[in-house]
């Protein structure tokens, strides 16, 4: 994998891609996080570097508020000061959205954020980076409120794996997905989408009457492609241990 795009070639990509998201810059830059998002954050220090305006002066301590100052470990976004980053300097918090706050909460820490700002006359903000929410949440800067709000307090109450499994499908449908209703189109993680095959059809009674000797002969891959045309799904996951997410319409 190349290198980030740095200093003057960094400004000169900026240029040429005038006009266009700050997520398709931030990618095409090489500015990309693990699970394929844009490093908002990295891609902006990136910028103000080959600027000549990096490292800034040190930003004063933010008091505590409704909502932790951290990126801890489950959903977080970055609030930036966009005057801030307009007069060369990154001023911003992580907002800690674990415990699932909820619209006025996440409102009220934002706006405090702002009004600590250094800059005068700061008024506007962007989410320059996020942490572990679904796709159509993590690739805007203005995520909707209320939809973030019903995605992390549906997170709170899931435990690690249900969570991971729960912002794919999220992802996968571009929407925040009813608390329970994703389960029932779940079908499991496996190795490969074949062993999904396998099990499906074992756990219907659709084996029974194949001989042990001829089973070695099925072709899983061409049953998985007709279960795949049905409306099943497998989404590979690293973060599952490299195994695929089994799904269907829900």
């Amino acid at each position: 994998m190349s290198h980030p795009v740095t200093g003057t070639g960094l400004l000169s990509l900026i240029r040429d891609f005038e006009g266009r998201p700050k997520a398709d810059i931030a990618l095409a830059a090489g500015y990309r996080r693990d699970n394929g998002n844009p490093a908002f954050t990295a891609f902006y220090e990136a910028v103000l570097k080959a600027k000549g305006q990096w490292p800034p002066p040190p930003a004063p301590p933010l008091p505590p508020g409704g909502i932790e100052r951290r990126c801890g470990d489950g959903p977080a976004i970055y609030v930036a000061c966009l005057a801030s980053y307009n007069a060369g300097r990154l001023f911003g918090s992580w907002l800690d959205l674990s415990d699932g706050p909820d619209a006025d909460d996440i409102r009220t820490a934002i706006a405090a954020v702002i009004q600590e700002s250094p800059a005068p006359d700061a008024e506007e903000y962007a989410i320059h980076d996020n942490q572990l929410l679904p796709t159509f949440l993590a690739r805007t800067e203005w995520p909707d409120i209320d939809e973030l709000v019903a995605y992390c307090q549906i997170v709170s109450e899931l435990d690690a794996d249900d969570a991971t499994v729960y912002r794919i499908l999220c992802s996968d449908a571009g929407q925040v997905l009813e608390p329970d209703a994703w389960r029932d189109g779940f079908h499991g993680l496996y190795e490969r989408p074949e062993d999904f095959a396998h099990d499906w059809m074992e756990e219907r009674g659709l084996l029974d009457q194949v001989p042990d000797e001829l089973r070695c002969h099925i072709d899983w891959a061409g049953v998985w492609r007709d279960l795949d045309a049905e409306g099943f799904c497998a989404t590979y996951s690293p973060q599952q241990g490299h195994r695929y997410l089994i799904t269907s319409d829900i």
